[in-house]
């Protein structure tokens, strides 16, 4: 059973500097990975911190996001460091740590996970624009708590306007806000009970409206992701149709480098395999009479999509990376829901259940 707890400060900035500085002064952990403000003001970035004093200006609940902290996190984890950490994660960012653990890049036993209620993240661009209007800020934080997109001058990045989580599972912590009148902590594991316990914070009610208005947000995002999938499928379904849409596509791997289930520190694409010798180029465009340059470019999302499409949690940094403005979120998160009904898996839902590229079973034989 939860237990939710109330911060002490003015702010929820304030008072989430405070809780993460006495983890780290309590020796609860060593270290705090957090987005935080730059000193410009201008943007909030990823962090890892070990100096209390430096946990000046973390912000999690601020609606950008410029790397996945799933693959920040499962650096820290890398050649099994004795450093304890506690990582900020949203819930695509959860669930995509919990695929490189049985991916094995990553290592949970070290990291305390803190997941953070999330309404939804806008391109780093759109949020550098505005980031210095406090009127803005403001107007997050109090429509934030109803569930509500505050922003309305500016559209959440497509990935986030169909995600089904917007309260993080699998954590031991959970900063909530959304349906909440302040920011508060909740304790959702064993280990999450035993950071909790010397800090001595007042213990409150959950929030009479905060589950009510997370079922109620899933819910209509449900309706809206089935809807936009369905019609993706139905402008894209065949090959033709995929090739068109993948025109404009330069193959510069920002997809693959953004993803944070993408591992491969050698990639087939950028081998010598698909180092195309000129004289190649030359006798596929005379035998075809034309060849789009460069070449692959099908042949390289359809690999990732093969690769990567089981594990596919939606968070759609594949997309915010391309420089060619393509769909290849909506492409992804298409593909890959119809991988997870034939398996009946949900990437990040259990860090016991195999993986479907790791297991074989009898009846995925049988005709569908």
């Amino acid at each position: 059973m939860s237990r939710f707890f109330r911060l002490d400060g003015e702010g929820y900035r304030e008072k989430l500097a405070g809780w993460l500085r006495a983890l780290l002064e309590r020796e609860i952990v060593d270290a705090v990975l957090s987005p935080q403000w730059t000193t410009s003001g201008r943007m909030v970035v990823p962090t890892l911190v070990r100096d209390p004093r430096r946990l000046t200006t973390p912000d999690p609940v601020a609606p950008v996001v410029s790397v996945s902290a799933a693959t920040l996190a499962a650096r820290l984890t890398f050649n099994q460091p004795q450093e304890r950490a506690a990582v900020l994660l949203r819930s695509c960012e959860v669930r995509a740590l919990v695929e490189l653990e049985k991916l094995e890049q990553a290592d949970l036993g070290r990291l305390l996970l803190v997941g953070v209620d999330c309404l939804g993240t806008v391109k780093p661009a759109a949020f550098a624009e505005c980031a210095s209007d406090e009127e803005i800020h403001q107007a997050w934080w109090q429509r934030g708590t109803r569930g509500e997109w505050p922003l309305e001058t500016v559209e959440p990045r497509s990935a986030c306007d169909i995600c089904l989580y917007p309260a993080p599972g699998g954590v031991d912590l959970r900063l909530a806000w959304i349906g909440c009148p302040e920011l508060l902590v909740e304790s959702v594991s064993p280990r999450g009970e035993q950071a909790m316990a010397s800090l001595e914070l007042e213990e409150v009610p959950e929030p009479s409206p905060r589950a009510q208005l997370l079922g109620q947000l899933a819910a209509d995002r449900r309706q809206r992701r089935e809807r936009t999938l369905e019609e993706f499928r139905a402008r894209h379904g065949q090959v033709d149709h995929l090739m068109e849409m993948l025109a404009p596509c330069i193959r510069c791997y920002n997809c693959r480098r953004a993803c944070p289930l993408c591992y491969c520190h050698e990639c087939v694409f950028e081998g010598p395999i698909f180092r195309h010798p000129s004289q190649h180029l030359h006798r596929w465009a005379a035998r075809r009479g034309i060849i789009e340059m460069p070449t692959d470019t099908l042949l390289f999302h359809l690999t990732r999509l093969n690769h990567m499409g089981s594990s596919c949690v939606s968070c759609g940094m594949c997309e915010a990376a391309c420089p060619s403005q393509l769909p290849v979120s909506l492409l992804f998160a298409a593909v890959g829901e119809t991988i997870q009904q034939i398996f009946d898996y949900e990437p990040g839902r259990d860090r016991e259940e195999e993986l479907p590229l790791a297991t074989f079973r009898e009846e995925e034989l049988e005709p569908r």
